[in-house]
């Protein structure tokens, strides 16, 4: 029999008589044994009092009287009480049905204020690739002074596309860049 199952059979006093003097001389020599002991039987007294009753079967009257109780018809005049994660799901929820049906519908699209940056841009292009030691401020600098936007860039390679507003501004920025060796590599016309 196991530890356990000894404790158990003495609170219970089913251990045979010698058993149960070996199981006392062992809660005597072990203060931990003992106290457990002395703890179980406070348990089981407070449960004893708590349903007035001290026979075996109050456990069973405990649990009967739950079941009851749980059994009687809910009021439904109660109000309705959320909790803190009910009500942040509802609020959640309500903002996926705003930007998923409404927002949709308030804008024309015909009437878009503004442009993907996939959005293909007329004007003419160069191709750039800028030398690897150039700053993103020295690179911004140059293509403003010519009125480039990059359009694209930069790729595995390090390929910038750079629009422009005319071929005229194109065709001066692309002599510009090139004779920029300490920030260019390499430019072409598209």
């Amino acid at each position: 029999m196991d530890r356990e199952d000894r404790l158990l059979a003495y609170l219970q006093n089913r251990l045979p008589a010698e058993e149960r003097e070996e199981f006392e001389a062992e809660m005597a020599a072990n203060r931990g044994l003992a106290a457990e002991v002395a703890a179980l039987r406070a348990v089981r007294a407070e449960l004893a009092a708590e349903d007035g009753l001290s026979r075996p079967d109050a456990g069973w009257a405990r649990l009967s009287a739950a079941l009851d109780a749980e059994s009687e018809p809910a009021n439904l005049n109660r109000p309705v009480r959320l909790s803190l994660w009910q009500a942040a799901g509802l609020v959640v929820a309500a903002v996926m049905l705003w930007q998923i049906a409404i927002v949709p519908n308030l804008t024309d699209p015909g009437d878009a204020e503004y442009q993907t940056v996939t959005e293909d841009r007329t004007g003419p292009v160069l191709q750039v690739i800028f030398d690897a030691d150039a700053s993103m401020g020295e690179i911004s600098a140059l293509l403003r002074s010519h009125d480039g936007t990059i359009l694209d860039g930069p790729s595995a390679l390090g390929l910038y596309r750079i629009a422009f507003p005319d071929a005229a501004r194109r065709t001066a920025a692309s002599a510009a860049l090139a004779d920029r060796p300490d920030l260019v590599d390499t430019v072409t016309s598209e």
